[in-house]
C-alpha cells in the first residue's frame, strides 16, 4: 500500500512510517501539496495511486464517494480515537498506520474506506 498524510497531521507520521520500510508520504513534506485544496490532494493521490490519510471525513468521504470503487484508499481518523494534543499521538497514528500497510499490502483500486484504530 501507498499512503499519503494529510497536511492537517505533522510529517513525522509519515517519516515514522517509513522507517517501517512503507512507503508513506506527508503532504507537509511537499510546498505544493501542504497547500493544495482537498480535491487537488485526493487527485494528486489517486494519480499517485496512494490511499489518503485524514481526519477530514466530511470532505474527503464524498470525494472518495464521486471517484467510484476504483480509488485507492480513504484511511479517517478522529480526534476521539486520536487525540492530537496527547503527546503520544504522533507514535500511536503511526503504529496504527504501519499495522494497516502490513495487513493491506495491496489496495490497487479497491476503493475501500477504513476508520484507523488504536
Amino acid at each position: 500500500m501507498l499512503s499519503l498524510v494529510d497536511a492537517m497531521f505533522p510529517s513525522a507520521i509519515a517519516i515514522g512510517v517509513r522507517a517501517r520500510s512503507h512507503d508513506c508520504l506527508a503532504a507537509q513534506e511537499d510546498e505544493s501539496l501542504r497547500v493544495a485544496s482537498d480535491p487537488d490532494l485526493w487527485a494528486w493521490a489517486q494519480a499517485q495511486r496512494r490511499a489518503v490519510v485524514t481526519e477530514n471525513a466530511k470532505d474527503f468521504l464524498p470525494l472518495a464517494a464521486a471517484s467510484g470503487a476504483g480509488h485507492f484508499g480513504l484511511i479517517l481518523t478522529n480526534n476521539a480515537s486520536f487525540p492530537r494534543h496527547q503527546p503520544r499521538f504522533v507514535g500511536e497514528i503511526m503504529s496504527a498506520l504501519d499495522r494497516l500497510h502490513v495487513a493491506r499490502p495491496q489496495t490497487e483500486g479497491s476503493g475501500w474506506v477504513h476508520w484507523l484504530q488504536r
